[in-house]
């Protein structure tokens, strides 16, 4: 079921690095949409329709968070569609506006929002939501509204009135360090940035978020290494994203991996992962060709050798030590003076 289906970090990088993101996007919210209906549809039948959704376990979010969609879906439209598609699959599930909260206002739909709340008798939070948010003093209520609702552990709804007090730094700020969501900080950076008239704004806040990813993921253990690099990757740092990618590699021979990650089976196939992430990554400009990038793919290669040998995977460790040997040959070519190549002196400094 689409509700338990996660992919991993190199598979969202698949996705990432493809050219077709919109499409992929169709796809996913047809499908998924048609499991949500599904699964809600059996839930109700087998423990009773009055239920939270928390407690139903379903959210069209959780199943797009798990198939990577906030990293890899960037454009503007792509974007707006999976707002709207989440918010009417989610009003449909109980007719409950705080299900929906934050996927009206990011449509900046607080009038309609209104007119839900008045509807369930929830006139203080009506009457809240007609109010004019350009005006300062109700930018500062509904801030302080946003705190409240952090005590109290409503961590979507305190994003939803973040993003009516224009807050965007703090509303990413609640996605990364409360819920430990980092895909919709960047999806709600993304439509907020979209309303900007000022392009260098809009990247100004999208930088800041992701700089807020790469400081999560680095502090994560494991660290979430393909998170970092594609945070990286968004933010131009191209070097940057194939040193993460090359760390990830060689984490579990370094110092910083304890002994249970070697035979974890969520960690055990990490320099496998690397290696995937790093062949569709080199294929892309502004790496593609670069010295730089056949280093990365000979460092991949050559730690997964001993992963896929101890998988039993033979023929495919073969494979990438006669590809390993090839490039260092070429690489050997192409720096016959001796000098190291740029990604190779930057592998020398600290990573993290």
């Amino acid at each position: 079921k689409a509700s338990e289906t996660a992919l991993s970090g190199c598979e969202f990088g698949h996705a990432f690095f493809s050219t077709s993101s919109d499409a992929i996007n169709e796809i996913i919210l047809t499908k998924i949409s048609e499991k949500f209906t599904e699964r809600v549809s059996e839930e109700k039948k087998g423990k009773g329709g009055s239920r939270l959704v928390a407690d139903l376990g379903v959210s069209f979010w959780a199943m797009c968070r798990r198939l990577g969609v906030g990293f890899w879906l960037r454009s503007t439209t792509g974007v707006m569609k999976l707002v709207e598609t989440i918010s009417r699959c989610m009003f449909s599930l109980r007719q409950d506006p705080d299900d929906v909260v934050l996927w009206f206002v990011l449509q900046r739909k607080e009038k309609a929002l209104a007119a839900l709340y008045r509807s369930k008798q929830n006139r203080k939070v009506a009457d809240f939501l007609m109010r004019d948010f350009r005006q300062p003093e109700n930018r500062i209520a509904a801030s302080k509204n946003a705190f409240v609702l952090v005590g109290k552990h409503e961590y979507e709804k305190a994003v939803a009135f973040m993003i009516l007090a224009n807050d965007v730094s703090g509303a990413a700020n609640i996605c990364l360090n409360r819920m430990d969501d980092p895909q919709l900080a960047i999806l709600i950076t993304r439509v907020m940035g979209s309303r900007e008239s000022d392009d260098g704004m809009a990247q100004s806040i999208l930088k800041e978020t992701l700089e807020g990813v790469i400081k999560n993921s680095e502090s994560a253990c494991p660290p979430r290494f393909h998170e970092k690099s594609m945070a990286l990757w968004m933010l131009g740092n191209h070097s940057g994203a194939m040193r993460t990618v090359a760390a990830a590699a060689d984490w579990l021979t370094s110092s910083a991996a304890s002994a249970k990650y070697i035979s974890d089976p969520s960690t055990f196939a990490m320099p496998v992962e690397a290696l995937a992430h790093a062949l569709v990554m080199t294929r892309c400009p502004p790496v593609i060709g670069t010295i730089e990038a056949d280093n990365l793919l000979r460092v991949c290669r050559t730690a997964a050798i001993p992963c896929l040998l101890r998988c039993g995977s033979y023929s495919a460790a073969i494979v990438c030590l006669t590809d390993a040997i090839a490039m260092m040959k070429r690489s050997g070519d192409k720096t016959e003076s001796g000098a190291p190549s740029d990604f190779d002196s930057q592998q020398q400094q600290p990573l993290f």
